[in-house]
């Protein structure tokens, strides 16, 4: 077996594994939202921390900024593909969370 630095086990967690990364693509699959509307769906993320999401998820392809031709504030924020195909981790985490609750929480 080959030793890499990379594996897509690490990829994963250094895409998906901040504080708030999860959590804004969760509520972004519903649609595109403004950055106040995701501030307001993430209590507790301050606004730098949201800024610095929003321009990470869109450097690393997961999230796209949608600004309306005229210059206004409208600017929206929405799920690539790929930012799409993370939610599949989103709903096995949520099955494995309920699936720990059940037998070890409250076991």
């Amino acid at each position: 077996m080959e030793i890499r630095a990379r594996c897509p086990i690490r990829t994963t967690i250094e895409m998906l594994g901040g504080k708030w990364t999860l959590l804004l693509i969760h509520k972004l699959k519903a649609g595109p939202l403004r950055p106040s509307e995701i501030k307001q769906k993430l209590p507790g993320i301050s606004d730098k921390v949201l800024n610095d999401e929003l321009h990470f998820l869109r450097t690393n392809q997961l999230i796209v900024r949608q600004a309306p031709p005229e210059k206004s504030k409208k600017v929206l924020y929405a799920l690539t593909d790929l930012g799409r195909e993370a939610l599949k981790i989103i709903v096995a985490m949520k099955e494995f969370g309920l699936s720990y609750e059940k037998q070890v929480v409250a076991g």
